[in-house]
């Protein structure tokens, strides 16, 4: 069953990386560490174990287990400092960090249809099928490090083309259409979101649109004052 986090889908039965439904390549190994990483992200690896997963019957320096993770980190745009998906374990091994969502089995997401999308500022960030969490934290599926955000500040859930906004008891807030949700909202092309200061745009587009439609916007939004 194909797994998501962030703006990412990883199919391990179709062996594809996806972000918002376009095929990102990992060579055939670091496809195979992230895949045991995602699907086990409640646990950490040891080395040990890793080499036994990856090359059974071989022996492989740990340089090569570390090559295959900056592989991972640069597809990703992961950082071993502060990490979103995959944090070392000194003197052990490695885990998966960030949330994981089990997508609905069938076609990819965004394969067909119209796709969903979150407009903040210059950034078009595509949504995935699944839930996704919006927040300050480092394992948020879309993060926004930006003060008066929550660590877990809401929950964006996408089924095809429904999707739908939860408030995760936020401090300052999530307001959609400029009316602050207290339960669960559903989002239609053009709404305007909130997470407390912040001013995000909701777009549902055809999967061949560009994305500077979106971007002009999603300025012109940012430029109006904010709901009283």
């Amino acid at each position: 069953m194909p797994l998501s986090f962030g703006p990412w889908t990883l199919d391990p039965a179709r062996r594809q990386l996806l972000r918002g439904g376009i095929e990102v390549p990992l060579s055939p190994k670091a496809f195979d560490l992230l895949s045991v990483l995602a699907e086990h992200h409640d646990r950490a690896f040891s080395k040990a174990d890793l080499h036994r997963h990856l090359w059974p019957n071989s022996f492989v320096s740990d340089g090569s287990l570390t090559i295959l993770v900056a592989e991972i980190r640069q597809t990703l745009g992961d950082d071993a400092q502060r990490p979103i998906y995959v944090r070392t374990v000194q003197r052990f091994g490695y885990a998966f960090c960030a949330e994981v969502a089990r997508a609905r089995a069938g076609a990819p997401p965004n394969a067909a249809g119209r796709n969903g999308w979150l407009v903040w500022g210059d950034s078009s960030i595509p949504l995935v099928e699944g839930d996704t969490i919006l927040g300050r934290a480092p394992d948020a599926g879309i993060r926004f490090d930006v003060p008066g955000v929550s660590r877990r500040h809401a929950r964006v859930s996408v089924a095809g083309e429904q999707v739908t906004l939860e408030d995760l008891g936020s401090r300052n807030g999530t307001c959609v259409r400029g009316e602050k949700i207290t339960g669960m909202a559903h989002l239609t092309d053009g709404d305007d979101i909130r997470l407390g200061p912040i001013a995000i745009l909701f777009r549902l587009v055809s999967p061949d649109s560009s994305t500077a439609p979106m971007q002009e916007r999603a300025s012109a939004y940012n430029r109006r004052p904010p709901h009283n």
